[in-house]
């Protein structure tokens, strides 16, 4: 299933240029804004002074914004098929100067490559960029203190 996923990229450099090229007016057509089920609370970053739901996050979160690229955290939702029945997949990023999707993915279960797989078939034109656990280390920015 990880093969119908198209834009997983292998390296930083790799994901900064498909920022920079592959955006797409429209790209959050058929999305619902909706307001966090729960709150993330396991990485707080001091430099964004915000919460995100994992380390990776954070790292990536933290090197958007060292990179001058604006983003939105957990914003936009769409509605997908998963076993049938009707769901939301919510990327973790939203890059609106860029209009680029942003997922950051640790290990893959398969209820998100599920999602991933059916929101890539109902919105084939909204260009996503998946971020795999391969590259987190590429995203670590040490803190001050360390």
């Amino acid at each position: 299933m990880v093969s119908q996923i198209p834009e997983v990229v292998c390296s930083r450099r790799c994901a900064w240029e498909f920022i920079q090229t592959r955006g797409k007016d429209g790209c959050l057509a058929g999305s619902v804004k909706l307001p966090l089920l729960s709150p993330p609370a396991e990485s707080y970053s001091q430099l964004l002074g915000m919460p995100f739901r994992s380390d990776y996050e954070r790292y990536v979160a933290e090197a958007f914004s060292e990179s001058g690229f604006s983003f939105e955290y957990e914003v936009y939702s769409f509605p997908v098929k998963l076993d049938n029945m009707r769901a939301f997949w919510t990327p973790d990023f939203y890059l609106p100067d860029h209009r680029v999707l942003v997922e950051v993915k640790g290990p893959w279960g398969t209820g998100a490559k599920t999602k991933v797989v059916s929101f890539l078939k109902r919105y084939p034109e909204s260009p996503l960029l998946i971020l795999p656990w391969t590259i987190k280390d590429q995203f670590y920015l040490p803190s001050e203190e360390e």
